[in-house]
C-alpha cells in the first residue's frame, strides 16, 4: 500500500501540541475513541469533519540510484471540529480562535502543516448522564498539508536507435 507522507496522525498531532502549547494543564483527546469515557473536570476533544481538495495535482520525479519514483502531491484542507469542555471553556475557546488565525498558529504548527482559518466559537448546551448542564464550545479549524504519494517509475537515461531499411515499393 502506498502512504502519503503526511498521515492524518501527523495532522492530529500538529494541532494537539498547538493546544497543549496554549493551554498545558487541560487534557486534550482525539474523540471517536471507542470504549473510553471522556476525562473528568476540563478537557478538549478533536474530530476529523472531513477532507477537500484545494488545487489540481501537481507531480515530481526522483530518479536516483536509491529511488525512481513519481511524486504526486495533492494540496488538501483538512477539517476538524475542536470541542471545549467544562469551566472557562469559552474563554479557552476564543483564545484558541485568537492565537491559531494569528501568527502564534504559524510559527507553532510544523512548516509542513499550516492553519488556515478557524470558524467563531459556538456554545452547545451539553446535558450530561447525571442531568447536569456541561459548559461546551465548538470550533472548527482549516488546516492545510500537502500529502506526497511515491509511485515507483522507470526512467531511462540513453537510448540506443537503429535504422531498418524498408524496401519502397512503386
Amino acid at each position: 500500500m502506498m502512504n502519503p507522507s503526511i498521515s492524518d496522525s501527523d495532522v492530529f498531532t500538529a494541532l494537539r501540541s498547538f493546544l497543549q502549547y496554549l493551554f498545558p494543564n487541560v487534557e486534550i483527546i482525539q474523540s471517536q475513541q471507542n470504549r473510553n469515557p471522556p476525562p473528568k473536570g476540563a478537557f478538549i476533544a478533536m474530530n476529523n469533519v472531513g477532507k477537500r481538495r484545494l488545487a489540481t495535482n501537481w507531480r515530481t520525479y526522483t530518479n536516483t540510484e536509491e529511488q525512481k519514483t513519481q511524486n504526486t502531491v495533492m494540496p488538501t484542507e483538512y477539517t476538524i471540529q475542536v470541542d471545549f469542555y467544562g469551566k472557562q471553556s469559552g474563554e479557552r475557546a476564543q483564545v484558541f480562535c485568537a492565537l491559531f488565525f494569528d501568527y502564534t498558529g504559524s510559527d507553532v504548527f510544523p512548516k509542513n502543516i499550516r492553519p488556515l482559518y478557524v470558524t467563531d466559537p459556538v456554545q452547545l448546551p451539553l446535558i450530561t448522564g447525571e442531568k447536569q448542564f456541561l459548559e461546551r464550545w465548538k470550533t472548527e479549524v482549516k488546516i492545510q498539508f500537502n500529502p506526497v504519494i511515491s509511485t515507483p517509475m522507470e526512467f531511462f537515461d540513453r537510448v540506443s536507435i537503429s535504422l531498418i531499411p524498408v524496401p519502397l515499393e512503386e
